[in-house]
């Protein structure tokens, strides 16, 4: 009888053992499985965003050696030549070397060629080979916000406000973005943009066009890039400019300051003061508590203006029939 008491114990010993190390293998298991899946995690790359290089933006003047390309003001904006020397502060007739008879609205230079949109009956993108002086059509729908970068030119269609590329080598026309546009700046591989369609708040497009999407949830006045930041005014806060990080697209505000019109060279980014009548400033440094510092550059009404490597071409409203040539000191 013992014997048999015994051996029911054992046997009882043997099953818990056996089962107590099923179970703990069972939960050994389990925990790998769940250590496992959870690294698993899908990230949409097609939203990241790298700003590198230089930003290509919308401009009015465009350098082939010394020789100025621009619209004259005072001869309804038709594409002139000028030569632009050491000492020169202001653009008028006086050294105007020649014109053509197209009105533009925006130009752009590959070092080669003059690529411009035509405003005139003659509507469309067309190229310029200054030293054959022949004119030939690109593009034949009438455009506006024309930017050239790596042998595409991007642009603003004007009746659906769509924004296009063409390849210059192959001629090829595609459709990036359907969404209804009034500006843009193009930096690396991503196009940013004002959506009229959606409150004009800004977007971000790739230019092969694998991704769309919204960056702000209120309007914008105006962008540039700066850093690994994209800089905007925003409208609902009194033009103060705010920054986007491009890393994890963190909004926050950078300048407690009226600002329209952000424009760049580069990495020197520059923009009307609202409170000081319409005076140009620059950034010039980042201050104290994330807070950037800026510096006035020009001190008088100013319609409109353009950076360009050596300084500012400047539309004062003093006189509208000249520019005034602003050169870095």
């Amino acid at each position: 009888m013992i014997k048999k008491i015994i051996a029911i114990i054992m046997a009882s010993s043997f099953l818990l053992v056996g089962c107590s190390e099923a179970d703990d293998q069972t939960s050994s298991d389990e925990n790998k499985t769940t250590l496992t899946t959870s690294y698993k995690k899908e990230i949409d790359t097609s939203k990241r965003i790298v700003l590198s290089g230089k930003t290509s933006d919308y401009t009015k003047y465009s350098f082939l050696g010394n020789l100025l390309f621009f619209p004259d003001p005072n001869n309804d904006n038709k594409l002139s030549v000028a030569e632009i020397k050491e000492d020169t502060s202001t653009i008028n007739e006086s050294i105007i070397k020649e014109s053509f008879d197209y009105s533009v609205d925006s130009l752009v230079s590959d070092g080669n060629y003059i690529y411009f949109s035509s405003i005139s009956a003659d509507k469309g993108v067309y190229k310029l080979d200054y030293q054959k002086k022949e004119i030939t059509n690109v593009i034949n729908n009438s455009t506006f916000n024309l930017v050239y970068q790596n042998d595409f030119l991007y642009y603003i269609d004007s009746l659906s406000k769509g924004i296009y590329s063409i390849n210059l080598k192959t001629t090829e026309k595609k459709l990036l973005s359907s969404k209804q546009a009034s500006e843009f700046i193009l930096n690396n591989n991503s196009i940013f943009y004002k959506n009229i369609e959606d409150g004009n708040k800004l977007y971000c497009l790739k230019i092969d066009a694998s991704a769309n999407f919204k960056l702000t949830d209120y309007p914008v006045d105006s962008f540039v890039i700066y850093n690994n930041f994209i800089l905007f005014s925003n409208t609902t806060e009194k033009n103060y400019v705010y920054s986007i990080d491009a890393s994890n697209l963190e909004v926050k505000k950078v300048l407690s300051l009226s600002a329209s019109k952000l424009k760049q060279y580069e990495n020197t980014i520059y923009f009307i003061n609202n409170d000081d009548p319409n005076s140009i400033y620059k950034i010039s440094e980042e201050g104290d508590n994330d807070e950037l510092k800026y510096e006035e550059v020009f001190s008088s009404f100013t319609n409109d203006y353009f950076p360009y490597e050596d300084g500012l071409f400047i539309e004062a409203a003093s006189n509208i029939n000249e520019v005034i040539l602003l050169k870095n000191k």
